[in-house]
């Protein structure tokens, strides 16, 4: 029986780990698409996109991650921005936005994005010419595109106060993927689930084997006249007890 539960234990992990990096390291595989000269009707959910930010346009979005002891809020801090990175077209009359990209950034590239930030405002709002468009690249995301989910939705039409924001700003999304972590799940969640697989059939094999040794003794017991008195049986050993 604690076979039986180990095994299944790690099919469980297993599945959980496949499932968690298999999806996206196949899109990963392949080589990605460039989402800063892509239209966005080129684009699918479950596609690898790759951007190169040298501007931006705002966050749209903030997670927050809360620490709690007993009950009571110990912190709170930002885990994740969703920054909106503008896609532009150029014709006679100069260049536009085109449309946004939304990217899902953690808290770690947060300094690049704002400061992306800034020099597209310090660009944009420049009227005199003499502000230059911004060249270097300030951080590189490399992910799987997804949808924007319900919530997403809802925080990207209330900031830009639009119901009709996908005209500009397609509701998915770029979450960053790490593929050697994806394939570090991947290879992991493999490698438990052949285990416990392999372990559910030596635990099966063993709780068959003994049942039968179960089943073996009982017969041979039954056939010596030998039984088994229930644990609450009590005995008279009163030589006198007995008439």
């Amino acid at each position: 029986m604690a076979k039986l539960k180990v095994a299944l234990a790690s099919l469980a992990l297993g599945i959980v780990l496949l499932a968690s990096g298999l999806p996206d390291l196949i899109p990963m595989l392949k080589a990605p698409i460039d989402a800063g000269v892509t239209e966005p009707t080129a684009l699918r959910k479950g596609d690898h996109v790759m951007m190169e930010v040298n501007v931006c346009y705002d966050y749209l979005i903030t997670e927050t991650t809360t620490t709690e002891k007993n009950g009571k809020v110990q912190s709170t801090k930002e885990s994740s921005r969703y920054y909106a990175v503008p896609v532009f077209a150029v014709d006679d009359q100069g260049a536009y936005i085109n449309h946004l990209v939304v990217i899902k950034a953690p808290s770690k590239d947060f300094a690049a994005f704002d400061k992306a930030i800034e020099r597209f405002d310090e660009w944009w709002d420049d009227e005199t010419g003499e502000v230059a468009y911004p060249e270097e690249i300030l951080v590189t995301v490399d992910g799987v595109l997804k949808n924007m989910s319900d919530k997403e939705r809802g925080f990207v039409k209330q900031y830009f106060d639009d119901p009709d924001f996908e005209s500009y700003c397609p509701a998915y999304v770029l979450y960053p993927k790490s593929k050697g972590t994806l394939i570090g799940l991947t290879v992991v969640g493999a490698a438990i689930l052949i285990f416990g697989i392999a372990y559910s059939v030596v635990g099966i094999g063993a709780s068959k084997k003994e049942k039968a040794a179960k089943a073996q003794r009982a017969a041979q017991a039954a056939a010596t006249g030998y039984y088994n008195a229930p644990q609450d049986a009590t005995f008279n050993n009163d030589p006198n007890g007995f008439r």
